[in-house]
């Protein structure tokens, strides 16, 4: 069993790929099926997710909870850096009046 699951691991692409191609024939005979046009464009973009960025599509996941739990920007020193300035400040007007 341990072998058959490391077989699996290792050839993954290539069963993905004549999983692929037999949707693709079955589909060609049963025209109108949903179901099946579904599956093939799930797989085909597994497929070329895999090809492309070198790891199983079951990781997008991980990498967008990975992308949006990164900090952000470091605030700098701003040139303003308060948006409001009171209008005793901008026309150096007293305080006490």
């Amino acid at each position: 069993m341990n072998q058959l699951m490391t077989i699996i691991a290792e050839y993954r692409l290539a069963i993905m790929i004549g999983i692929l191609a037999l949707l693709i024939l079955v589909s060609r005979k049963k025209s109108g099926n949903k179901l099946l046009l579904i599956l093939t464009g799930a797989l085909a973009f597994s497929i070329i997710y895999e090809i492309v960025m070198d790891e199983p599509a079951s990781r997008i996941p991980n990498r967008i909870n990975r992308t949006l739990n990164q900090s952000g920007p470091t605030p700098t020193k701003s040139s303003n850096p308060r948006y409001y300035v009171d209008p005793e400040e901008r026309y150096n007007l007293p305080k006490d009046r």
